[in-house]
């Protein structure tokens, strides 16, 4: 299923960032940049009204490396005229 309003709420003490993607797509990328090394950072994700629950990671210790993470789920929430229901 599409959804056109999406965003990514980040940051190390609380969800201060927000990027969002607004494109009609059931995929979506986000490029998070300016990261610390070493440091664990929080996030959640907001589709189309439906807010996940907030999840973390934690950054490499070496500098200039990049790496990039893939988050899947199967939401697992009711559809109702197209849209995800929140349980």
């Amino acid at each position: 299923m599409n959804t056109t309003n999406n965003k990514v709420y980040w940051g190390i003490n609380g969800l201060k960032n927000v990027i969002e993607c607004n494109e009609n797509a059931k995929w979506h990328e986000v490029k998070v940049e300016g990261l610390e090394k070493s440091t664990k950072y929080f996030y959640m994700v907001e589709s189309d009204g439906v807010k996940s629950k907030i999840y973390s990671f934690y950054t490499l210790p070496h500098e200039n490396e990049s790496f990039f993470f893939i988050v899947c789920g199967d939401t697992r929430g009711v559809w109702m005229d197209g849209k995800m229901q929140a349980k």
